[in-house]
Formats: structure tokens, C-alpha cells, sequence
């Protein structure tokens, strides 16, 4: 009012625009692999079944938080990161157009073990966006690789991981995006 009254005050907000995660978001979910857990090819180590407490250990919490996709694609091994890059398994889309170029990928095995505890419910937790599908009681591909013919799985009805399921099983896809 030019009277010396107007006080000028700094406002540090931010804003979730709610159409960046159009699935389930996981406040701090992401998870990176430990450079220990790897061989000297880069695969991850060991292949017996991992309950999440033991798959976890092999990875460090990023505190970034990620987005599972609302849906799910079913695809072998070699297919599988295609169906997040672009969202098409095959010649099917599986993305939603106006989703497709938000960087998917192909979750961690961590991240795909950290679902576990409500994959049943996941349709109606409070941070999944409308239409967002439970995940199957089945196998979920990871990321990571074991060998050249092996991939680690989560599987969601013996509640573990695995790496020993080869690339030419058919899976369900389920792709996260970090932000």
C-alpha cells in the first residue's frame, strides 16, 4: 500500500501433479542394488529362494519414491523391459498412450518384494490412482539377472524371490518409474 505495511514472506511448497503415478505410489520404495551383491559379470548373486528381509539386504533404500504402473502385462523375460520402455507387449498396447513416455522400467526385485504386504488390497489403497489392478497371486519379473538364462521372479503366492526361473517363462510385468 506504499505505507510500509506490506510484508513480503518466501513460501517453499510443492505440488504432486496426482497424473505422474497412475498406479500404486510407494513413498520411498526404490531400492538399488548393493555393488557387493553383484558377480564380476554384474549379475546378482545366489539362487536360492529369498523371503523380502533377505532379498532386501542385498540393496540400499534410495528414500526416492517410485510408482508401480496401474496394470499388468504378462511377457517373457526378454520382452519384459520393452513392455515398460514403450508399453507394448508384442503389438498390444499395454501403457496407456499419455503414459508411455514417463521413463518406466522394470522393477527391482526389492521393489517387486516390497509390494508383498498388500498386493492383495492394492486396487483400494489410498495412493492408487482410479483403475489401478491388484497384482496376481504369480511371478513378477525383476530387473535382475542371474546368469545369461536366468532372471530373479518375485512370486507373490510363495511370498519369496528366485533367481532361477529362465527368460523364456511368461511372467506378469508390473513397471515402476522413479521420482
Amino acid at each position: 500500500d506504499g505505507l510500509g505495511t506490506d510484508v513480503m514472506l518466501k513460501l517453499d511448497i510443492s505440488v504432486q501433479d496426482c497424473t505422474c503415478c497412475p498406479g500404486y505410489f510407494a513413498i520411498g520404495g526404490e531400492y538399488t542394488v548393493l555393488p557387493s551383491a553383484l558377480d564380476a559379470n554384474g549379475y546378482l548373486k545366489t539362487s536360492s529362494s529369498l523371503t523380502f528381509t533377505q532379498t532386501s539386504a542385498k540393496f540400499e533404500a534410495t528414500g526416492k519414491d517410485v510408482c508401480f504402473y496401474k496394470t499388468d502385462a504378462r511377457a517373457i523375460w526378454n520382452n519384459a523391459a520393452n513392455a515398460c520402455g514403450n508399453g507394448y507387449v508384442g503389438t498390444v498396447s499395454y501403457i496407456d498412450a499419455e503414459h508411455r513416455s514417463m521413463g518406466w522400467r522394470l522393477p527391482t526385485v526389492a521393489e517387486l518384494g516390497a509390494l508383498q504386504s498388500i498386493h492383495a488390497a492394492l486396487s483400494t489403497q489410498p495412493t492408487s490412482a482410479l483403475d489401478t489392478q491388484n497384482l496376481h497371486t504369480a511371478n513378477y519379473w525383476s530387473s535382475h539377472e542371474l546368469n545369461a538364462t536366468n532372471v530373479w521372479a518375485w512370486d507373490f503366492f510363495n511370498q519369496f524371490s528366485d533367481g532361477r526361473y529362465s527368460k523364456s517363462n511368461d511372467f506378469y510385468v508390473r513397471c515402476v518409474r522413479s521420482y
